[in-house]
């Protein structure tokens, strides 16, 4: 019944007369009838033909009118993405709080592993459940860690040119694949968890698109002609992000070899996708400058152009020290905040919508101060990996020189004594870490993620540790992997 009444609300009339459209309908009303046993009363009720089709046209027609997704901005019009408006905040008992989100696919077995946005403000403790020793060569570092859109897996590269795939919800290690011949870093999921793209360490410095099923590779992304720093998925769709020491961004399509997009920037860029996917950044080192740009007009010049400046590092001697060398560039959950990661002893909250510094964190070593890898570019540091945001954008994790993990709280309750420490809000407030875990004592943790939909951290070194609240204890199994128990 709903199919004839949708077919004839959907008729093209055109320009014809209302009176000669109510004939045609009634023809057609009475064919329908006859041949389909119904009254004519009921379908002309369910066709509802003058309000049903006037509507459906006007509405078309308001569509095209007001624009659609490809509409075109003046420069230095905010991009939608990017207008500030209140935001709505879901308690974390919300389905769709993001530590929640996949509750209903049976993705959290047990309260333990939410992550809520008090967990650590109420005494408790993230602690390590999982330690996996033995999956790289002896003395490897890891580079890059990524977790796949779903949180079910983890994907990491290291410094013996190999990419381990672990489940995340079991902890354990489930494949391994290599890249000997190319090497690799900066691994991330596309948007299925059987396909991650990476980055080159030799041979060239093209980016590979990779299947996990069958450890083939089902496309090569050329263009650069230097080493990629910075790699990111859109969280919209298939586009991919690049940056590179040949002073490029370019933008790629994962169903397409071409480039689609190029911007020559000088500096080592780093780059990031905003939680909408339609407004990109850009942390440019030459210039301490964070650029951001919609993406649907990739050529055109950037909306928001805020140089960095940190006076606190100028006061603290003569001459000033050289600035910071950003290493990594990540928006909050909420699309508020942008963090930049920097290898010296400190790290910037930035306001996503106007570029202002919002706090500097501060407490941790900087990775600059850490031995360098050897697979790292003369004069890099950091790894672009070394922070993250909690998934209710709370809570900064960082990694540090001395393998230590240290979490700063960037939106404390107002009954907390630190909100009042920091009120009124000052440009330029150094803030200090709300807890300091002994992570990876020895050598430098250089890699930390936070699961998008468990309440899991995952950390790495020399090694890889899986993290959840509440956890202590641990036994070795056969593989020489420390497994926690409660």
């Amino acid at each position: 019944m709903s199919g004839i009444s949708y077919g004839l609300a959907g008729i093209a009339w055109g320009p014809l007369e209302p009176e000669f459209r109510a004939l045609v309908l009634d023809g057609l009303l009475l064919t329908l009838a006859v041949r389909g046993g119904f009254k004519k009363e009921r379908l002309r009720k369910l066709a509802n033909f003058p309000g049903v089709a006037s509507t459906v046209g006007s509405g078309q027609q308001s569509k095209r009118l007001s624009g659609g997704p490809h509409t075109r901005r003046g420069f230095g019009q905010a991009h939608p993405a990017r207008a500030r408006r209140p935001r709505p905040v879901l308690d974390p008992g919300h389905p769709l709080h993001p530590a929640r989100a996949n509750t209903q696919q049976g993705l959290l077995r047990t309260p333990r592993h939410v992550f809520e946005s008090d967990t650590l403000r109420r005494g408790s403790s993230l602690k390590m459940a999982k330690v996996f020793r033995t999956h790289n060569a002896p003395g490897s570092s890891f580079t890059s860690i990524s977790f796949d859109d779903r949180g079910e897996h983890l994907i990491t590269t290291a410094e013996d040119e190999t990419l381990q795939l672990f489940g995340a919800r079991n902890g354990k290690h489930l494949k391994q694949a290599f890249s000997k011949k190319y090497g690799c870093s900066l691994a991330r999921f596309t948007h299925k968890s059987s396909a991650v793209i990476h980055a080159s360490t030799k041979e060239d410095d093209t980016i590979r698109y990779l299947s996990l099923h069958d450890n083939t590779y089902i496309r090569y992304f050329k263009g650069h002609k230097r080493r990629v720093v910075s790699l990111e998925m859109s969280p919209r769709d298939d586009t991919v992000l690049s940056g590179s020491t040949d002073d490029t961004v370019r933008l790629w399509d994962l169903r397409s070899a071409s480039c689609q997009g190029v911007l020559n920037i000088a500096g080592q860029p780093c780059v990031a996708f905003d939680p909408s996917g339609l407004v990109f950044a850009i942390a440019l080192n030459m210039k301490q400058t964070i650029l951001l740009y919609d993406l649907r007009e990739f050529d055109s010049e950037p909306f928001i152009a805020k140089h960095i400046e940190d006076p606190v590092l100028a006061r603290r001697s003569y001459p000033p020290p050289p600035p910071n060398l950003f290493t990594s560039l990540k928006f909050s959950n909420d699309g508020s905040k942008l963090l930049v990661g920097t290898a010296g002893d400190v790290h910037y909250v930035l306001d996503a919508f106007n570029g202002d510094i919002l706090a500097r964190l501060e407490g941790h070593q900087g990775l600059g101060s850490a031995p360098p890898l050897d697979s790292m570019l003369p004069g890099q540091s950091g790894s672009s990996e070394e922070t993250t945001w909690t998934p209710d954008s709370r809570y900064v994790f960082s990694g540090s020189a001395n393998g230590k993990v240290f979490v700063w709280d960037v939106q404390p309750p107002k009954d907390d004594p630190i909100h009042a420490m920091r009120a009124p809000q000052s440009p330029h407030a150094t803030w200090e870490p709300l807890k300091i875990y002994d992570g990876h004592l020895g050598n430098p943790a250089r890699c930390v993620a936070f699961n998008p939909r468990l309440g899991m951290l995952a950390t790495a070194a020399t090694e890889l540790s899986f993290w959840l609240p509440g956890h202590a204890g641990g036994t070795s199994n056969d593989h020489g992997d420390v497994e926690m128990h409660s």
